[in-house]
């Protein structure tokens, strides 16, 4: 970055002469086409300029030499801005028709800045060739084409014109903000990482995409994943972490174990503390993430270094006497800005709002970032977590045919007692580490790599309660087995190339590269169940006092997973419309190994892909879309037996891949400060079960297709000044059709699955004390089936949430933020599913210190 003390203008609409004039925005609202190649923030922002024919000051020694994302497509200037400066501690300010400024963020948040009661004039000159010339105070400026422009701190009153300024109208101030603050209302206008198209703004995406913005997270003091899903409206909350990981169902599909981070495959765990934001894109999605992901992907986006120091301290119970510790560091390293780093460490411990119960987890996870010149970031991060909960939530299961087996689904118990085994555990340990490099080869070209590498250990003592057709209602027979869970073990990695050129009228961006993963397991083992020959009550929990042993068996690697997609894609500008056009070629490759390394099942295919998208942008605030997408997965590897224990005569043998293919339209609508979206999608994949051959014996088979027909419509945003508003309904159509095997499930819904699901949280500011903040928020789950063919059903249920926040300044003006959650309000008592009891009520309480 060049030196001086005054601060540099890039006047380069006047400098280059080759925008049209209608191209100009004129506001921050206003629509504009862009195509900015990944690359150094300085090159990025000038690129702005000269594509828009805006004038951008920027106090020098504020743009760091940071890697800033590609931006792509017709979206409002200050969507375009806010993804340049992602993560840099920077915002912006209009003064101007045409001149914005770039400022760091706490000179706009401080009311108190000198800036605020004082003007500065900026002068700069161009150069013949159109490049950039500072001018300090001292220098003479030696041409007559001089900016002058009056600037202002955000939340100031707008400056006053003077003879000099080439602009009689006012200024007109705009707060600088974190992406997706809650003072805008969590609305967040971009998507760091949509699989291999990278960074885009959401409105001129092609697709259903749903993003969890970190201070939603703070706010709602998560400490696991499922406190998230549980009021997404476009997630249904599938698994409790308790049970070592959070699954989430997505269009009807389950997606517990298919997410990624940073756009590489995940396994199960994901702690959310050093997680910057949570994007959700529903639907299939194999294009952009690769096999698998029929009902959408999770990805986890991590935190990064920032130019700005970050120091911010957090402690708060979840309930009961369970407290936490969560310590977030961040900034550069050097005094030049060529390296930053981000630190995040977290500790919780103590007994849980539920009797026999307690939770302890560790997580240290650390990333840094290395400019190694103007145009090449070089991103490494890693992480260490271990989850230790005693007194594990139990699974319920009916394993009758009559309804004795299923009476207490239409009554559930007291969620607020504890019904599994004070012996049973979940133990979880994580490790993590990645890196990538991002090289902007120069103004039209771009490469992005990356690799990373994660494995995980689970330990179980889990409990089951079995509800039998002999049972009286509330009795249930306890189970309890130990269990060492596939040790997991997975290597990702991409290489990506982006172009850009045009062809007359028509602008193309080309992307193509190849992504992939290995993934390696080690084989369940198991102790066997053992059955108490006392029945339990609900009103009166039996707990057994004995714990299996240790399971028998040694660790191998079982099976091996290799899955590589070569991809290619183009994305077509013509005027207000925009179509993709990407091919995929996916290697699938399946084997499994004996205890001595003898190779059992093994298959080696193949298949092409395509992908279609259309997007049309109809006025400047409505966007319509539709997509057809396919993929192309894995088949199941046949176990030994199934979930019940039954023996599986095909054990081993492993499945073909599956072929599964999606239609969507929709649209996109921006309304003052929220954005309302709408889809209407089908989703149409093969089925595969575990057929009964015999009362103990099954087959794992594929026959059949699950077809799911559904509409999306979501809000995100500040309705009014004071109001936000976020949630949507999910309605869901989903079928079992063409079963040869089992006719009789033929038209059934599948298990689990909600047909309907309403979730709306709202936070309201108190006019005259804007510190203070109250939330509530209620989610209501639709009728789920327990059993196919669909005889027994879970009844809906309805939660409601209350919170309350506080925001002051102590000790020298640092930012204190008091929290205090109500979840379950009202008490109700549910069944998660067909496997999990719900949530009773809870209470949750924080501090954060900013400092």
């Amino acid at each position: 970055m060049r030196k001086t003390n005054l601060m540099l203008t890039l006047a380069l609409a006047a400098l280059t002469g080759t925008v049209a004039a209608d191209s100009v925005a004129r506001d921050l609202d206003s629509a504009v086409t862009l195509d900015i190649a990944a690359g150094p923030l300085e090159t990025a922002i000038i690129e702005l300029s000269k594509q828009t024919g805006m004038q951008l000051v920027a106090p020098t020694g504020s743009l760091p030499a940071v890697i800033a994302p590609r931006v792509s497509g017709s979206m409002p200037l200050g969507n375009a801005l806010e993804l340049l400066l992602q993560g840099t501690q920077l915002t912006y300010r209009l003064v101007g028709e045409r001149t914005l400024t770039i400022v760091p963020k706490e000179h706009a948040a401080s009311s108190k800045s000198s800036m605020a009661r004082s003007r500065e004039t900026i002068a700069a000159t161009s150069t013949s060739t159109g490049g950039i010339r500072l001018a300090s105070r001292a220098e003479p400026v030696e041409r007559t084409d001089v900016r002058r422009v009056a600037l202002v701190d955000a939340g100031a009153a707008a400056p006053e014109t003077t003879s000099d300024s080439e602009f009689s109208e006012p200024a007109v101030v705009v707060w600088g903000q974190r992406e997706a603050a809650a003072e805008a209302g969590y609305r967040a206008k971009t998507v760091s990482q949509l699989g291999v198209l990278g960074a885009k703004a959401i409105e001129d995406t092609p697709f259903s995409i749903n993003v969890v913005p970190p201070e939603l997270i703070e706010n709602r003091m998560a400490t696991s994943a499922d406190q998230i899903f549980r009021i997404n409206p476009v997630a249904q909350l599938e698994t409790p972490q308790s049970r070592f990981y959070s699954g989430a169902i997505l269009r009807g599909f389950s997606v517990g174990w298919g997410n990624q981070i940073d756009g590489m495959r995940n396994g199960n765990n994901a702690d959310v503390e050093d997680k910057e934001r949570i994007e959700i894109v529903t639907g299939l999605s194999a294009f952009l993430y690769g096999v698998g992901n029929v009902g959408g992907t999770i990805n986890y986006v991590l935190k990064r270094p920032t130019a700005e120091p970050i120091r911010s301290a957090s402690v708060g119970f979840t309930g009961g006497e369970n407290f936490y510790g969560h310590l977030d560091l961040g900034g550069p390293i050097d005094s030049e800005g060529k390296f930053g780093y981000r630190l995040n460490v977290v500790g919780q411990d103590g007994d849980t709002y539920m009797d026999y119960q307690s939770l302890k987890r560790t997580l240290v996870s650390g990333a840094f970032d290395w400019n190694l010149a103007d145009n090449l970031k070089l991103q490494v991060d890693a992480s260490t977590s271990d989850s230790k909960m005693r007194g594990a939530e139990t699974y319920w299961y009916g394993i009758g045919s009559t309804p004795a087996s299923f009476a207490l689904y239409s009554n559930p118990p007291d969620t607020s007692r504890y019904y599994g085994q004070p012996q049973s555990f979940t133990n979880a340990h994580s490790e993590h580490v990645a890196a990538r490099l991002l090289w902007s080869i120069n103004e039209t070209s771009s490469l992005r790599a990356a690799v990373s590498k994660r494995k995980e250990d689970l330990h179980l003592l889990a409990s089951l309660n079995a509800l039998s057709d002999d049972d009286q209602y509330g009795q249930y027979t306890p189970w309890i087995s130990e269990w060492i869970y596939p040790d997991i073990d997975i290597t990702s990695a991409y290489l990506f190339a982006d172009t850009k050129f045009e062809t007359g009228a028509v602008t193309h961006r080309l992307t193509g590269g190849v992504f992939g993963n290995e993934q390696e397991t080690t084989p369940y083992l198991s102790a066997g169940w053992t059955f108490s020959d006392v029945k339990g009550q609900v009103s009166n929990p039996l707990y057994l006092g004995v714990s299996p042993g240790l399971p028998s068996g040694s660790k191998y690697v079982e099976q091996r997973i290799r899955a590589i997609n070569y991809v290619v894609g183009d994305e077509i500008t013509i005027g207000d419309w925009t179509a993709l056009i990407g091919l995929t070629r996916t290697q699938l490759k399946v084997e499994t190994f004996g205890p001595t390394g003898e190779t059992g099942a093994l298959y080696d295919k193949a298949k092409t892909s395509p992908a279609a998208t259309l997007l049309w942008r109809a006025t400047d605030r409505l966007r319509l879309y539709g997509n057809y997408m396919t993929s192309f997965e894995a088949g199941s590897v046949a176990g030994g037996v199934d979930g019940s224990g039954r023996i599986v005569v095909n054990g081993g043998a492993a499945m073909p891949p599956l072929e599964n293919k999606q239609i969507e339209v929709g649209a996109k609508y921006s309304i003052g400060g929220a954005l309302l979206t709408a889809a209407v999608f089908e989703i149409d994949k093969a089925l595969e079960y575990y057929a009964p051959v015999s009362a103990a014996e099954v087959r794992l088979v594929q026959d059949g297709r699950q077809v799911h027909r559904g509409v999306e419509l979501t809000v995100s945003g500040r309705l009014a000044e004071n109001f936000t508003l976020l949630g949507g309904i999910t309605v869901l159509d989903a079928k079992i059709k063409d079963n040869a095997e089992l006719p009789e499930v033929e038209g059934s819904t599948p298990q689990n699955v909600a047909r309907k699901q309403l979730k709306l949280y709202a936070e309201y500011s108190v006019p005259s004390l804007t510190a203070l903040t109250f939330s509530a928020g209620i989610y209501h789950t639709g009728e789920q089936e327990l059993t196919m063919p669909n005889s027994y059903t879970i009844d809906a249920f309805t939660t409601g949430d209350l919170g309350v926040r506080y925001q002051t300044r102590v000790w020298n003006d640092r930012k204190l933020t008091l929290r205090f959650n109500v979840n379950n309000v009202t008490d109700e008592q549910y069944w998660l599913n067909g496997t999990f009891l719900g949530y009773p009520r809870t209470y949750a309480a924080g501090a954060q210190l900013q400092f």
